[in-house]
């Protein structure tokens, strides 16, 4: 598979990601793995796979981030319970201000 700018302006890729690519590809690039893992940290992959797969090959993309994407939610879980138990009083205070003022 070949991408270019032109293919990104038409799936509706931002303006950024689509100046970003064409910098680092301005005649295009072929998907591979190696160019891929090149600018990993640079482009939004989740978009990129969602838009720019076929069915089939996107179905295995998921099957395979599957397990990555689990381990990430039990490894945050304990954060963002941490996090809500922490603001639960400033949004009860904010909720209970909001209602006095209206």
């Amino acid at each position: 598979m070949r991408i270019t700018a032109k293919i990104l302006h038409a799936k509706h890729a931002c303006a950024d990601q689509v100046k970003l690519f064409q910098e680092r590809f301005p005649d295009g690039v072929d998907v591979t793995e190696a160019n891929c893992i090149a600018v990993a940290d640079l482009f939004d992959w989740s978009w990129a796979s969602a838009r720019l797969l076929s069915v089939p090959a996107y179905a295995e993309y998921d099957r395979v981030c599957a397990p990555a994407y689990a381990e990430y939610d039990r490894v945050c879980a304990p954060a963002y319970a941490a996090y809500d138990r922490v603001c639960a009083p400033a949004r009860a205070e904010y909720d209970r201000a909001r209602l006095c003022a209206g």
